[in-house]
């Protein structure tokens, strides 16, 4: 094998392995510089307020978002040599229709399951009421959503995701990144099993709704309001930074094995499962033309 052949595939493009290789080594270069002057754009008071946490969460976020963001954009213009907006993030019509729809698509399977609980005696909602003062904090809790998601997004189904499903199949990227976005998660407090399978499952429903319309606008509206619904709204958990929502779980004794949280990750399991082959099989959910086009001329 020369030279040319070990970097380049039959087609004359990067090889999957170096195009993610580069995008690994620019993201930590980049998230490494950047990284230095985080804590002085941070609150570091003692006690920091439900506002000052949610502060900090979103520059956080946004830091990271910039970090994962600006090396695919520069792979794409001067090492693929492709338009930017193969990343997934072009702005047009279609992006605010594709994100209204991944939201709706969230906010179903949330209520669905809120209900099975609900319904079968498995947990209980209390309504907290709503503020201005809470109203507002909730709006904001959105934003801080919206920002996390898109750095997820672009991180487990942007560039180097792209790139190993052009360099091996679908199947393979899928398998491989829903794993890795299952691993990323087992960090956060009191994580158990089944929210890591939860985790996964829906690493995979995110994957195939990239795949379906090479764009990552449906994937960040269905994990920003799944987030906010899941944390936010319905109160199944709040993590450290959140301090409020509009109902709060009561998990309830289900007189079975499992008890109502390990029952609702099978419960979101099987309506993400239902959602993905939905997905998958619906001829109306598409790329737009012109990614269609753009995306014709690479192998």
């Amino acid at each position: 094998m020369n030279a040319n052949k070990f970097f380049r595939n039959c087609a004359g493009h990067f090889r999957a392995v170096w195009r993610i290789a580069f995008y690994l080594v620019l993201t930590i270069g980049i998230y490494s510089l950047v990284n230095l002057f985080t804590a002085s754009l941070l609150f570091q008071v003692e006690e920091l307020s439900d506002y000052t946490l949610l502060v900090n969460r979103f520059i956080e976020r946004i830091i990271l978002f910039i970090c994962v963001l600006i090396p695919g954009l520069i792979l794409l213009k001067w090492f693929d040599k492709r338009p930017l907006r193969l990343l997934g993030l072009g702005l047009d019509k279609k992006a605010v229709t594709d994100l209204l729809f991944g939201m709706i698509i969230s906010i179903v399977i949330m209520v669905i399951s809120a209900l099975v609980l609900s319904l079968f005696g498995l947990a209980r909602f209390t309504y907290n009421g709503l503020s201005e003062v809470t109203l507002l904090y909730l709006l904001f809790s959105l934003i801080v959503m919206f920002i996390m998601a898109a750095y997820e997004e672009v991180l487990f189904r942007g560039y180097a995701f792209q790139a190993l499903i052009e360099g091996s199949n679908i199947w393979i990227a899928l398998v491989i990144y829903s794993l890795l976005f299952g691993a990323a998660h087992l960090s956060n407090e009191g994580v158990t099993v089944f929210d890591i399978l939860v985790t996964i499952v829906g690493g995979a429903f995110l994957g195939i709704i990239y795949y379906k319309t090479r764009s990552l606008w449906m994937c960040i509206g269905a994990h920003f309001i799944w987030n906010w619904m899941y944390g936010v709204f319905f109160g199944f958990y709040l993590p450290a930074y959140l301090k409020r929502s509009v109902f709060t779980y009561h998990s309830l004794n289900s007189g079975m094995k499992l008890n109502s949280d390990e029952i609702h990750s099978i419960i979101l399991n099987v309506l993400c499962i239902i959602a993905m082959v939905i997905i998958w099989k619906s001829s109306w959910i598409r790329p737009t033309q012109k990614n269609r086009k753009l995306w014709s001329k690479y192998s």
